[in-house]
């Protein structure tokens, strides 16, 4: 933490507000009450989505201080929204992706991480089946479950998320490219499921009751690619993190510059599509 920031930081009041806001925790015993609690936490600001990168004193206090409220089902609902899906943002996406991060954090929406895959047991993130293809006449990143192994399992947060980060091989032209993560959308405002989404319960557990674990399917539902380490002059769009617009022209001949986010344009020719259109 930098010197400014940390004089900033009154860690006694911070820590009085941050134990207020998670004092229903012990009384969440079912997903949504459990989801409606980090929802309100999520709007406070108390802890913002960047705080792992700019303000990690702040970021591990946290962790510490709802280690005494009690963990269960909460603690792993926690770690997933800050640590998994914002830290995944954080870390991979382009700066207008990371910037997005305040919208999301504002409307208190949340997120889930989609990686292990039911074919990959212990070799999670190693074995991924999982596909997303560019589709240069949609001009869109094209998520899709090939089969039933390919789902993704034990997505905590699943059940209420609106948002994901999906881990997938990226295949353009055909050709695969490895896995990438990609920034998805499971639900619209209703909280109902978006198209081309199933998801199941998968099963009871001993603990975290107030925590459901889904299994995920994806059957061509559309996606953006984090962009942190992918780089081009030649894209085009409104530089929303809900811009699905890639311009696909090659920069210096790179077969994946189509990672590029949109760089924001006067008059851009994305049309500004929805990333779940």
């Amino acid at each position: 933490m930098s010197g400014g920031a940390a004089s900033a930081f009154d860690h006694k009041a911070w820590t009085a507000s941050f134990l207020d806001a998670v004092k229903e925790v012990p009384n969440a015993t079912d997903p949504a009450q459990s989801a409606d609690v980090l929802r309100s936490l999520v709007r406070t600001g108390l802890l913002s989505f960047t705080d792992m990168r700019d303000a990690p004193e702040k970021f591990f206090l946290a962790h510490r201080l709802l280690a005494t409220v009690g963990l269960g089902g909460f603690g792993v609902r926690f770690t997933v929204q800050f640590n998994l899906f914002a830290g995944s943002i954080v870390g991979l996406g382009g700066p207008e992706q990371v910037e997005g991060l305040k919208s999301i954090q504002a409307n208190g929406q949340l997120g889930c991480f989609l990686l292990t895959e039911m074919q990959a047991g212990v070799l999670s993130g190693l074995i991924v089946e999982t596909t997303c293809d560019w589709d240069p006449a949609s001009q869109e990143f094209v998520l899709h479950t090939p089969s039933d192994k390919a789902a993704k399992n034990w997505i905590s947060q699943g059940y209420t998320a609106e948002l994901g980060v999906v881990i997938a091989d990226l295949r353009v032209g055909g050709k695969s490219h490895g896995p990438h993560a990609f920034l998805m959308e499971l639900r619209d405002a209703s909280g109902t499921l978006l198209p081309g989404i199933r998801v199941e319960d998968m099963g009871t557990k001993t603990v975290a009751d107030d925590l459901v674990r889904l299994r995920v399917r994806r059957t061509l539902t559309r996606s953006l690619a984090l962009t942190r380490w992918r780089t081009t002059s030649t894209t085009r769009g409104c530089g929303s993190i809900r811009c699905g617009y890639q311009d696909t022209r090659p920069a210096h001949q790179n077969p994946t510059s189509a990672l590029a986010l949109p760089a924001a344009a006067a008059s851009p020719r994305c049309g500004c599509r929805s990333v779940a259109s």
